[in-house]
């Protein structure tokens, strides 16, 4: 996974977007137990450019729990917008402050916290959502692109082809709601997950230094799977759910011998 504290700082937010283009590597939220651990190490030191930027964070599943602590470790003042159980998690993970979003006065705090260097959606609301309030951004960043889906539907070519005609309308419509910051041409992108060995080197040091750690929300052991997949189709998960190839299944029960009684 592309890190989020270099996209917002180092290369303008284009590290891990591609506007319409690409696959994700990373389907779900169910993860594989059993990584190995490097010798501790101390955590780098974030971009400058990154420092001082306000940032959105919409929601605090498994994602969005590791965009904060990236976000927090570049030095970004962030906004959380959540579930009202999850905020005192949020602020003690730095965040600047979190709202409730099932709050009477969510959309307004939302809107009077910003302008915002970028938005960043891990709550599965799509590009749509970018033009749908009144906050102002210069650029919103959603993992939940219809890419996938509409080349599944459709085929390669004309599945891109409708993916990128719902880009151009999700840009269009931020423009046309004035709520972009002037100088971002294209403020609406799609995030897509791809395997990087830098930032794994990244994430294994910040975990090292007690800067990263996964939440993990339950283990399933490996014959589960199909649950942990149906949980994770829910979108109601609070972590990562896991799946343990380690776990041993329990032997079947040996029934007793014939003629045995059970009372």
């Amino acid at each position: 996974m592309q890190v989020v504290a270099r996209n917002i700082g180092e290369r303008g937010a284009d590290v891990s977007e591609r506007r319409g283009g690409g696959r994700r590597a990373v389907r779900g939220a169910v993860g594989v137990r059993g990584a190995a651990r490097g010798r501790p190490a101390a955590a780098p030191a974030p971009s400058r450019s990154a420092r001082s930027a306000r940032v959105l964070l919409l929601g605090l599943g498994g994602v969005g729990h590791a965009a904060l602590q990236l976000l927090v470790y570049s030095g970004a003042q962030v906004v959380v917008g959540c579930s009202g159980d999850l905020c005192p998690r949020a602020m003690s993970m730095g965040a600047s402050v979190a709202f409730d979003r099932h709050a009477a006065d969510y959309d307004r705090l939302l809107e009077e916290s910003g302008p915002y260097e970028a938005i960043l959606d891990c709550a599965g609301l799509g590009g749509a959502e970018a033009g749908a309030r009144r906050w102002r951004f210069a650029r919103y960043v959603t993992l939940s692109a219809p890419l996938l889906r509409a080349t599944d539907a459709s085929g390669p070519l004309p599945g891109a082809a409708r993916a990128l005609a719902a880009l151009a309308q999700q840009i269009a419509a931020a423009h046309a709601a004035g709520v972009v910051t002037a100088g971002s041409v294209a403020p609406v992108r799609w995030a897509f997950f791809s395997p990087d060995a830098q930032d794994l080197q990244l994430l294994r040091k910040l975990a090292d230094a007690g800067k990263f750690k996964v939440e993990v929300e339950r283990v399933f052991p490996w014959w589960a799977g199909a649950e942990a997949y149906e949980h994770a189709a829910t979108h109601s998960a609070r972590g990562k759910l896991v799946l343990d190839f380690t776990a041993t299944p329990a032997p079947p029960a040996t029934p007793p011998p014939a003629g045995t009684d059970r009372t």
